[in-house]
């Protein structure tokens, strides 16, 4: 991985951030455990058109305002292997994350588990493959209040775990992220 490249995605990133600092941060696991990019891609894209049409009561996606007159999310894709509990078989696939800002809506007053139930449960009935589970171990929807020390870099950690892989460059969502710079 090209360090001048990751230094000015970190840039770019921390710009938006400076200007709006995130107030949560989102894990979120997909039912089909999508092992491609380009699946977890598009349904990020699908969750985000979904909430942000409901927060601001459209009906068009095409309504939806620009980034700096709403809701606006950084959004990164971690690979991780996933076990699964009946097979045992393993494999890596994505979930993702999100970095929340600019919470200009209800949003603002909802405690992070609240958030979570509304994520998961109210906009998630519309998000075929956003998991509806929610255990101690397993949470499709973990919200938690965003911490500078803890979430600052956490996401770029991936750079250097995949810089020998094919996809090592691609843990940030460009077409779902929002920058603001």
């Amino acid at each position: 991985m090209n360090e001048n490249y990751l230094n000015r995605l970190k840039q770019l990133v921390h710009d938006t951030w400076s200007q709006y600092k995130p107030e949560y941060f989102i894990s979120m696991l997909w039912t089909d455990h999508p092992r491609r990019f380009e699946t977890v891609t598009d349904h990020t894209k699908h969750f985000k058109n979904i909430l942000l049409c409901d927060l601001y009561n459209l009906n068009k996606c095409s309504a939806i305002p620009d980034a700096t007159n709403r809701v606006g999310m950084t959004v990164f894709h971690e690979k991780k292997l996933v076990i699964m509990p009946d097979t045992f078989k393993q494999f890596i696939a994505f979930h993702t994350h999100i970095h929340l800002f600019n919470l200009n809506t209800f949003l603002k007053i909802l405690t992070p588990d609240h958030l979570q139930q509304y994520l998961q449960y109210e906009v998630g009935r519309r998000v075929k493959k956003l998991s509806k589970e929610s255990s101690d171990d397993y949470k499709g929807v973990d919200v938690k209040v965003w911490n500078s020390d803890r979430h600052l870099n956490y996401n770029f950690k991936d750079y250097h775990t995949y810089k020998y892989q094919q996809d090592g460059d691609l843990t940030i969502d460009f077409i779902n992220s929002d920058f603001v710079c």
